[in-house]
C-alpha cells in the first residue's frame, strides 16, 4: 500500500508533467535549414524544416508566413512594420517520441509589395537621375533608395495537440 508522501509525489509530478506538456516545456523544436540571401531572379524561398521533440508529441500541423519589412520614420522615431505576403499551411500527422526528428520541404515564391517604390516613384526617379544639378542629385538620391535590399521575415508555426504554448521560429531573408 502507497504511503501518503508517495501518494502526493506522485500527484505532483502528474501536475508538473501535465504543466510541461501544455506550455511546450522540453517538447516540440523547430529550425530552419535554408539559403537566407535569395537573388531577385529566383525570387523562390525554398528549403527544410527541421521538427525535433524531447517527449511524445503528436504535431498536427505546419504553417508558414512570409513578411515583407518597413521601416517607418515619423517625428524623429523609427519604427518596423510588416506586411504578410504568403501563406502556406502543411497538414502533417507526425506522432514524435523522445529523440525524433522530422523534415519537411518547402517552396515558396516571393513577390514583393511596392508599398514604398510604386511605379510613380520609379518614373520620378528615372526622369529626375537624367537632370543636371539639385535635379540630379535627388534622382540619385531616389535610385539609392529604390535599390535598397528588400528584407522579408519567414515563420514557422505549429499545432500541437494538448499545448497552449505551441513553438515558433522567425528567420530574416534578403533578395539582392
Amino acid at each position: 500500500m502507497l504511503q501518503l508522501e508517495q501518494i502526493f509525489f506522485l500527484l505532483n509530478m502528474s501536475f508538473v508533467d501535465s504543466f510541461k506538456k501544455w506550455f511546450n516545456v522540453g517538447g516540440v523544436h523547430l529550425a530552419f535549414e535554408m539559403e537566407r540571401n535569395i537573388p531577385k531572379a529566383n525570387a523562390v524561398i525554398q528549403g527544410k524544416i527541421k521538427v525535433t521533440s524531447d517527449g511524445e508529441r503528436h504535431v498536427k500541423k505546419i504553417m508558414l508566413t512570409l513578411k515583407q519589412r518597413r521601416d517607418v520614420y515619423r517625428n524623429g522615431s523609427h519604427s518596423v512594420e510588416y506586411m504578410t505576403i504568403g501563406q502556406k499551411s502543411y497538414d502533417v500527422d507526425y506522432q514524435m517520441k523522445a529523440g525524433d526528428a522530422k523534415v519537411l520541404d518547402f517552396q515558396m515564391s516571393v513577390k514583393p509589395q511596392e508599398t514604398f517604390t510604386g511605379n510613380l516613384f520609379n518614373k520620378a526617379t528615372d526622369a529626375l537621375q537624367s537632370k543636371g544639378g539639385i535635379l540630379g542629385q535627388i534622382g540619385e538620391a531616389g535610385a539609392f533608395v529604390k535599390n535598397l535590399e528588400m528584407i522579408y521575415q519567414l515563420e514557422v508555426k505549429t499545432d500541437i495537440e494538448g499545448t497552449i504554448m505551441n513553438p515558433n521560429e522567425t528567420t530574416q531573408i534578403k533578395l539582392f
